[in-house]
């Protein structure tokens, strides 16, 4: 325990510690019951953990090279399982870095990227927030 200016607090265990690192990484909650194909929207609840789409081979999902280059502006931004801002965070890009993006969602709001350096697993991008603002743009 430690004390801050009369506040006596509790140091977390290390079962404590990884369950709300793995909540703020990938939006877990205590009601999640494990994975959900992001195939099957009628199933995706809030906060669910959605399988990312993977290749079954090594073979790219995407076609590299033919997207649009995107430069992130935000701090960080999340590449998610599905275009959803509750989906789970598959990579984290930083301010700065470049990103490849493939066809939009069907509300236009959220490209589909890499999710990977082999372009193995594919993920979604949100270019604006609605409370933040651009996220990403053209480079």
């Amino acid at each position: 325990a430690s004390s801050t200016e009369g506040i006596v607090v509790d140091e977390p265990d290390d079962d404590t510690k990884d369950k709300l690192l793995g909540q703020i990484l990938f939006g877990a909650s205590d009601e999640d019951t494990g994975y959900i194909d992001q195939r099957q929207p009628e199933k995706v609840a809030a906060r669910a953990l959605i399988r990312p789409e993977t290749s079954q081979t090594d073979a790219p999902l995407l076609p590299v090279g033919d997207g649009a280059v995107y430069e992130v502006l935000y701090d960080r931004v999340a590449i998610r399982s599905a275009a959803s801002t509750t989906a789970t965070t598959l990579e984290i890009k930083q301010k700065g870095e470049s990103l490849e993006l493939f066809e939009w969602d069907a509300s236009r709001k959220w490209r589909r990227c890499a999710a990977d350096v082999l372009a193995t697993t594919a993920g979604w991008v949100l270019l604006d927030h609605p409370e933040f603002g651009p996220l990403v743009r053209p480079k």
